[in-house]
């Protein structure tokens, strides 16, 4: 999951951010499988990410995942946030 550099990649952290958002969404009770079953699905419109410093190869990391409120009618459109820590 790194770069020729030896640090996480740009699209590394996208992965991690999606692979954290359908555990959490799953233990929510919304995840992908259940939607599926309502004729629902998520929608990612857009992803804006900062990176402070990028982990390093070997690096372990904790990668975190939580809903902002949502904004309008309940479940209908809100944010995500992730944090990747070392």
């Amino acid at each position: 999951m790194c770069d020729t550099g030896g640090l996480l990649g740009i699209p590394d952290a996208f992965d991690l951010f999606m692979d954290i958002a359908g555990l959490h969404s799953d233990l929510l009770g919304c995840g992908a499988l259940k939607l599926a079953k309502e004729k629902r699905y998520w929608v990612i419109a857009k992803t804006l990410i900062k990176f402070i410093k990028r982990p390093a190869m070997t690096q372990t990391v904790i990668v975190s995942t939580w809903p902002e409120a949502s904004k309008g009618r309940i479940g209908l459109k809100g944010n995500r946030d992730y944090e990747i820590r070392s």
